[in-house]
Order: C-alpha cells, then sequence, then structure tokens
C-alpha cells in the first residue's frame, strides 16, 4: 500500500502497517522517518483484517474487528468494528481510528499504537549501506502534548518525528527511537470511541511542527484539501475515454498515480521517478514522463523543463560527471549525500537526457505555443546543444558516447543502465567509450525540432544550419549502426568503434524519433513484431535467444511499458498502424493481471503463451512512465498531434476497431481548450503493417464549454478550426 502527497510518502503493508524491515516506512526528503508502526486491540494483535481500499493515493481505508485471541479479558470475536482511516498530506502523516462495540454487553478495551523511527537513509536502505550513522535522541515530551523522536545525523543535520495524539492517550518511551501510546476505553453496546495518531517530519532547525486545530479537524482538512488538489489538477488536465474499457481503467489508474507522484521543487507539477526507491526528481524519467503527457498537461512539460534547466550542470565535476550544459540524472536530500559518500547533489550520469531536454523544449514550445516561455528556456537549450558539441562526444566520431568518470557512478548511463545492459554477441560486456543507438537519434529529434521551431520564431539561418546537422548525423548513424546481415540496428557502438551487434529494443525509439530511413523501417518493424522481442505482453528489452537474454532480468529480456508504449509511438509514425496496436493492446491486456490496474515499472519478460506476466519483485509502482505510458498509446493510436502555433489538431484516418470512439476533452490548443471526438465509420479494412484491423475514422473538434466565449472570438481571429482526418 501507497500513500503519497507531495514530498512525503508512505509504504505500508496491506494492513496498513510497517512491521520494522524492508524498505516500509514513512520518507521524506530520502530519509524515512518511521520505520516500524504497528497497532492492536488488547495486549496481542488480536484483529482481522475484512477489507482495505484506496479511493486516492493519498488516502486508504481499512476495516478489521476483534479475532478474539486477546488473553486474560477476552474480546469476542466480531465484537468490535474498527474503521481505520490512513491520510497523507504534504507535511503529515495521520490515522484516525474508529472502534464500535457490536456486543450486547460492555466492553473493556485498549487500543495501542506503538511506532519508531530508524531515520534511515534512503540511498543506504537500498544499498545496504548502514555504517555511517549519527545518533538517535532519546524520545522525549515537548509543548503542546507531543511527542519527538530526534536524531542528529553525521551530516549535521537535525530530523525529527513530532508525533501527536488525541485526548486520553498514555504515552511513554518504547526503547530507542520509539514511542507507545495506548487509550483505554469501556464502550457500552453501540458506542464508538475515535481517537487520531499525528506524525510529521521536520528537518534542520527552527520550530518543530504543531498541529493547528484539533485532530480531528486535521484529518477532516487533509482529506478536503487533498481532495481539491485532486480536482484541480483533473480540471487543468485533458480527460481521455474510450470504448476499451480495459484501456478507461489504465487512463483513470494512471492519471491519479501521476498526480500523486508530482512534487513541487519550485517550478510547478515535476513527477518524481517512482515508489519507494525514486521519489526524487530524474532528468531521463521525467522527461519521458512529459513527453507522454505533452497532448494532455503540458503543463507537466513546462514544470520538468524549468526544473531540470536549473539544476543544469555550470561547471566540470568529475565526481558527480558533471559537464557544462548536461541535465541530470538524478537529485538525491540525504544524509549519505550531504556526507559526499555519493554524488547525487545532484548526479550527471545520464548520456540521454540532455538530449532529450533540448528536443521536450523544441516540442513543448510548439505545443503550448509559449513564445514567453521560450525565452526562459533558450539559453538552457543552447547549453545543452554546445555540451552535446564540446563535451558528448568523447571520441570525435560524430556521436553521442558516455564513461563513467565518478567512482561512485553508473557504468551504463542510457536508460538501460544496469551494469551488464551493453554486451556483444558473444555475451561479452562492451568496453567505452559506448555510443547507444538510441540516444543518436534523440540528439537527432533535437535538432529538427529545434529547427522547426527556429524557422518559425523567424531565425532561418540556424535554423537551416540545425537542420543540415541533423541530417548529417543521420546519413551517419545508419551507415554506422545498420547491421545488414541482421537487417537491424546495433544496440551500440563501443569504444573501438565496433557494432554491439545484439537484438534489442532500443532501435524502436530510433523510429519514435524519426531518424530511420523509410525503407530500412519495415525490417525494424518486422523485428520489434517478431516472437523474439514480442512476448506477448509487450516489447522485450532484449530478444530471446540473444547470449544474455534472461527474461527475470532488469534490463535484459524484460518488459518496461514505457518502452512498448514508445515503441507503438515509432511504429505509427511510420505508418505500421497494425503493428502499434498489437503492441498496444498487448500492454492494455496486460493490466488485466495488475492490481488496481496500476502498471509497474517492469514485468518479467515470458512468453504470453506460458501464462498471465510475472511480477518482478523490486519494481516501482506506481513509477511516473509506466503511469504516463496509455496517454503515449492513446497518442499514438490516435496519431495524436497537438500544434498550438499552428492551432491545429491532426489525427491519422483510422484506428483500430477494440479502441472504438475516442473522446478527449479540455484539450488545449494554444489559449483555447477544445474537445475532440472520434468516431469509427462504417468499413473495416486490413491495416498495410499487419495485425488488428482497422476501421476508417470521422472526427469532430469543437468548442468546450469552459471556453466557448474565447473561441468564438479567437475562432476568426486566430483561424482556428476543426482538424480533419489526415492521411
Amino acid at each position: 500500500m501507497v500513500l503519497k502527497e507531495g514530498g512525503l510518502f508512505a509504504v505500508l503493508t496491506p494492513e496498513g502497517e510497517c512491521p520494522g524491515e524492508g524498505a516500509l516506512g514513512l520518507y521524506f526528503r530520502d530519509t524515512r522517518y518511521v520505520h516500524r508502526y504497528r497497532v492492536s486491540l488488547g495486549d496481542t494483535d488480536g484483529l482481522a483484517l475484512l477489507g482495505s481500499g484506496q479511493e486516492a493515493p493519498y488516502v486508504a481505508r481499512l476495516f478489521a474487528t476483534s479475532a478474539g485471541r486477546t488473553p486474560g479479558r477476552p474480546i469476542p470475536s466480531h465484537a468490535v468494528a474498527v474503521w481505520r482511516t490512513l491520510v497523507v498530506t504534504g507535511s503529515a502523516w495521520m490515522e484516525r481510528t474508529r472502534l464500535t462495540n457490536h456486543h450486547y454487553a460492555p466492553l473493556h478495551l485498549r487500543w495501542r499504537v506503538d511506532l519508531g523511527s530508524d531515520f534511515g537513509d534512503m540511498m543506504g536502505i537500498r544499498t545496504g549501506q548502514t555504517s555511517i550513522r549519527g545518533h538517535l535522541e532519546p524520545p522525549r515530551a515537548i509543548e503542546g502534548d507531543r511527542w519527538a523522536l530526534g536524531y542528529r545525523g553525521a551530516d549535521g543535520v537535525a530530523r525529527h518525528l513530532v508525533c501527536s495524539f488525541s485526548g486520553g492517550a498514555e504515552v511513554r518511551p518504547g526503547g530507542e527511537g520509539s514511542l507507545v501510546a495506548e487509550w483505554a476505553m469501556v464502550l457500552e453496546p453501540g458506542q464508538t470511541f475515535t481517537l487520531v495518531t499525528w506524525m510529521a517530519p521536520h528537518e534542520g532547525s527552527g520550530p518543530l511542527p504543531a498541529p493547528s486545530r484539533s485532530l480531528e479537524d486535521e484529518v477532516d482538512q487533509a482529506l478536503e484539501r487533498d481532495g481539491e488538489g485532486y480536482a484541480a489538477w483533473q480540471a487543468a488536465t485533458a480527460g481521455v475515454r474510450t470504448s476499451c474499457e480495459a484501456l478507461n481503467r489504465l487512463l483513470e489508474r494512471g492519471a491519479q498515480d501521476i498526480r500523486a507522484l508530482v512534487s513541487d521543487f519550485g517550478e510547478g507539477p515535476f513527477p518524481v521517478a517512482g515508489i519507494p526507491w525514486f521519489a526524487v526528481p530524474f532528468g531521463r524519467d521525467s522527461l519521458w514522463t512529459a513527453y507522454f503527457l505533452l497532448p494532455y498537461a503540458p503543463q507537466v512539460a513546462r514544470a520538468v523543463l524549468r526544473t531540470l534547466a536549473r539544476y543544469q550542470a555550470a561547471a566540470d565535476d568529475p565526481w558527480t560527471d558533471a559537464e557544462p550544459g548536461k541535465i541530470l540524472h538524478e537529485l538525491r536530500f540525504g544524509e549519505l549525500v550531504r556526507l559526499g559518500v555519493l554524488p547525487h547533489k545532484p548526479y550527471y550520469g545520464s548520456v540521454d537526457a540532455t538530449p532529450l531536454f533540448a528536443a521536450l523544449a523544441a516540442d513543448f514550445t510548439r505545443r503550448a505555443a509559449d513564445r514567453d516561455g521560450w525565452l526562459a528556456l533558450e539559453g538552457p537549450v543552447r547549453a545543452a546543444l554546445d555540451w552535446m558539441d564540446r563535451f558528448g562526444d568523447l571520441d570525435g566520431d560524430g556521436f553521442l558516447e558516455y564513461r563513467r568518470r565518478s567512482p561512485a557512478g553508473l557504468d551504463n548511463q542510457g536508460w538501460k543502465d544496469a551494469h551488464d545492459s551493453v554486451w556483444h554477441a558473444d555475451g561479452q560486456l562492451a568496453v567505452g567509450p559506448i555510443a547507444l543507438v538510441e540516444v543518436q537519434a534523440y540528439r537527432y529529434r533535437a535538432l529538427r525540432g529545434l529547427a522547426h521551431l527556429l524557422s518559425l520564431l523567424g531565425h532561418q539561418p540556424e535554423a537551416r544550419r540545425l537542420e543540415a546537422q541533423a541530417q548529417e548525423l543521420a546519413r551517419r548513424w545508419d551507415e554506422a549502426f545498420w547491421m545488414p546481415r541482421l537487417r537491424f540496428y546495433a544496440h551500440a557502438l563501443d569504444g573501438a568503434g565496433r557494432p554491439v551487434e545484439v537484438i534489442t529494443s532500443n532501435p524502436a525509439h530510433a523510429l519514435w524519433a524519426g531518424i530511420v530511413p523509410e525503407e530500412r523501417a519495415p525490417h525494424v518493424a518486422a523485428h520489434l513484431l517478431g516472437p523474439e522481442l514480442f512476448s506477448g505482453w509487450g516489447l522485450r528489452t532484449v530478444a530471446s535467444g540473444q547470449a544474455r537474454f534472461n527474461p527475470m532480468s532488469y534490463h535484459n529480456g524484460s518488459v518496461w511499458p514505457h518502452d512498448t508504449a514508445i515503441a507503438a509511438g515509432g511504429l505509427s509514425t511510420y505508418g505500421f498502424g497494425g503493428m502499434a496496436s498489437r503492441l498496444a493492446r498487448s500492454v492494455v491486456e496486460s493490466s488485466r493481471f495488475f492490481p488496481d490496474a496500476r502498471l509497474p515499472e517492469l514485468f518479467c519478460g515470458f512468453s504470453a503463451s506460458m501464462g498471465p506476466p510475472v511480477p518482478y519483485p523490486t519494481a516501482c509502482s506506481p513509477q511516473a512512465w509506466a503511469a504516463a505510458a496509455p496517454f503515449q498509446l492513446v497518442s499514438a493510436l490516435l496519431g495524436l498531434e497537438v500544434d498550438g502555433m499552428a492551432r491545429t489538431v491532426r489525427l491519422h484516418d483510422r484506428i483500430p476497431a477494440w479502441l472504438g470512439e475516442v473522446i478527449i476533452e479540455r484539450l488545449a490548443v494554444a489559449d483555447a481548450l477544445v474537445d475532440v471526438r472520434v468516431r469509427p465509420c462504417s468499413g473495416q479494412v486490413t491495416p498495410p503493417g499487419g495485425g488488428d484491423p482497422d476501421r476508417m475514422v470521422e472526427a469532430e473538434v469543437h468548442l468546450s464549454d469552459r471556453s466557448v466565449r474565447l473561441l468564438r472570438t479567437a475562432a476568426e481571429r486566430q483561424r482556428l478550426r476543426p482538424a480533419r482526418p489526415v492521411p
């Protein structure tokens, strides 16, 4: 069970507890403030969980009853109803508990909460690095009937968990870094007793937090405030519905999870990568998430670009793999980073975040018609281009490469960043510097996108220069990476310039970027939908039969939903709508086997013929680009393109029959909102790329009720008109 709002999140058992082991707990700024949280009725855990559910990512409701196992004064089975509401705000975690006596006689009850904090560093928990520690302070009572668990870190930073309990609680220290709160009560038949536990983390000096109202009101206010935040998010984001209920569930879950994962680092809604391990700013992950949401929630791209620009490297620092103009890989806030044990302050070991940043900046500016916003992004984008020209090409061959400089950095610095993710056909690990096939494609998309944008802005000479640079890159890329024998693109070039001749999913990203020559595209598409790469549940990262293929590995044969969504977008761009449909439908079908229709970060790459998709044990869930993947799938199936500067919405002239009708509401086009409805027409056709049958479509774009007055005047002045189906 995951609860998150703002910068605070809790990872709990289905019973709403933390047993004091593993990665479970309450986290804030990369530190675990609660590692043990247990509730009990009587002297033992005399509770039987009967039901639980999350109506939103910030709240869970659980129902339990007395199990009749309490020694001494026995409590009859099913005599006590226990209603628990757990809610997280951006600053506190609360539980409201209601106990009702459904027995015919009075009951003497004791409700107990045991909680403890180890103040563990998230990266230390993840890697097992626990030898560097500060010291725990004894629990102490502070003014206002509060208690504080304290920790003085080895980095010199004070961290506290402040706790408050509703009236009548007896609170006492429970040992090092722990508290016990107990409520004793006598409940008459039908009587209800309500109690609240409130916990707030605090880092640094200054006054410790305190509830601003009664604890009952704190819970009600938290639920109301969080609910309003989600309603505002929904109103600011385009809504998507289709005739496919499984896809609709994915879209609804994805929209909620994205809202849950956003935090504000000063520039707006920035999606952190995933819970539990990566609830911090990432470059690549957040850029892809913003790309997937670009047609529907351009405000995410704006916040991602501005946040990453704020942290763009300005100096050369081998410890953090930083160079001027480079975009961060990961930013951490915990004790190990402050001590200099880890380089994530931020860490810049990512070869693809910088070209993706430049590409998204160009596409976002055109999508949102945000000319003023471009003035703020232009400098960082030019710095990113300069990094690609001056620092990214390590051996002067015209391609972007990576080589780890930091002793604590990543060996591999593309999206498949496991230590064993780049290897030759014989299984031997490739020696760098390594040029990945998809990274060059990202650079190509950035150059072409910026050339188009600058042309629209009137900078014709520079636009022509960038376009010529892009075309030369495409020519050299095809020569260097194409494998004539396999009729596919190599995964990478190693430090000696040798192709890494392994069949992987990476060239699908090249289709998305548009760098693949038209005559090569059918061969690439055939590989992607072949039985070696296509598992039936999605695209494998590595084809079966390759030397290091392992369907249970992190990057050598698993299925990542976002990777499949990128491939669907690339296939759609090149006219292989039927193949894109097969990939999209496989992901939608896989979601039926995951709890709450939530796509995980990845799952095992076993064939669908062997049964349901097999979970990957340590996958993040929720995870940002997995949550956004269903939106990318819809864009791919529709061929949806929104161009705010041209004030147009473009669609394919056919869609998969299984998708049915598609309605997009509140789609922002420049300064207007429109609704789009795509209806299948009669007449089934077989798509050129094979796969599921398509239907020809008719589309209409009409004024949203929210913007009728604006558009009545804007339609004539700006020539905003309904989009028509185009090939």
